[in-house]
């Protein structure tokens, strides 16, 4: 059984980023994942933690205060270990920014992800696409880059 962890302890964004960068490496063959260990934003991250304590994926987020004035929250990460993609647990992770983000007063939630990514994943879980960019790497020339939205109020 997997649980969520709520966690602002930068460590727990280092021991996944660094897999979340390979495996970008691998899909594309570009380092296209700036490193986010300074924390500019106050931001949140939320673990999976499986039965035996183990990591299994992380979403980090922060929020933000666009032109509109109105709090929104800015999904900057979502990574999840192989062997718990297609369980659930992405789903429980963007849950509980939702959760988060609506007992904040948030008014939406943004996210950007690439063709090579997880789009469908995130249109699965009622973001709408609001931008949609040719985005073209050494492995994936057609990749493309999407800008997804979910109001929330």
């Amino acid at each position: 059984m997997s649980k969520i962890i709520a966690s602002e302890n930068l460590a727990d964004l280092r021991r996944i980023h660094d897999r979340l960068q390979s495996f970008n490496l691998l899909k594309t063959g570009k380092n296209t994942s700036p490193c986010v260990y300074e924390n500019p934003h106050g931001a949140k991250a939320f673990l999976l933690a499986g039965g035996n304590g183990e990591g299994g994926g992380i979403v980090y987020y922060f929020y933000t205060v666009p032109e509109t004035g109105k709090r929104e929250v800015f999904i900057e990460l979502l990574f999840l270990e192989e062997s718990v993609r297609g369980t659930g647990g992405g789903a429980l992770l963007v849950d509980a920014v939702k959760e988060a983000a609506v007992k904040e007063g948030a008014e939406a939630v943004e996210v950007t992800t690439a063709s090579y990514q997880a789009p469908g994943f995130y249109l699965k879980r009622g973001f709408s696409i609001v931008e949609e960019t040719p985005s073209p790497v050494p492995n994936f020339p057609e990749n493309k880059r999407y800008r997804l939205r979910m109001k929330l109020v």
